[in-house]
């Protein structure tokens, strides 16, 4: 029997074959992470700033009450009738920190948690009566008024990172 040495051209070519497979893969792999860094770096940004106050803005313009309770804004609406469920929704923002300590503004309805905003360490929101003069929100839900004041503060500082008046 005669000895082989080397590999055959069919070998050869599944071997290549087979790498470049997994170098497609890594490649991907990569492409994902770095997107993944890109959006993280995004988040970051200010651009939450203005999406915070309109989603904050959006749940008021629903509300049928607005208060204030262990450290948390919550309103209350009826879902629209196109809504697939019935009854009272309860809409809370609040300000906690995550496993990792870092502050962020949280959204939750229901058993929904949304993180809006990472950085944020308090949330403040006020009516405004009809002189413009600010007053805080009820500890009970009451109805709301047709202005409000909304800041955002991060990361301890006294300074506010958002200070808004929201019109209804």
């Amino acid at each position: 029997m005669k000895l082989r040495r080397g590999m055959t051209l069919f070998e050869l070519l599944l071997a290549v074959a087979l790498s470049a497979m997994l170098l497609a893969a890594l490649v991907g792999l990569l492409q994902g992470t770095s997107r993944q860094v890109k959006l993280a770096s995004n988040f970051e940004t200010p651009a939450w700033k203005s999406n915070v106050i309109k989603l904050i803005k959006a749940d008021m313009q629903s509300a049928e009450s607005i208060w204030q309770a262990d450290g948390r804004v919550l309103m209350r609406s009826s879902p629209p009738p196109y809504y697939e469920t019935s009854g009272v929704q309860i809409i809370a923002f609040e300000c906690v920190r995550l496993g990792d300590q870092s502050p962020a503004l949280l959204r939750i309805q229901g058993k929904r948690k949304d993180v809006l905003a990472l950085g944020p360490t308090r949330l403040k929101i006020e009516r405004l009566d009809s002189d413009g003069i600010p007053q805080p929100l009820p500890d009970q839900p009451g109805p709301p008024n047709r202005q409000f004041r909304i800041w955002v503060f991060e990361r301890d500082q006294e300074q506010a990172s958002i200070e808004t008046t929201v019109t209804l």
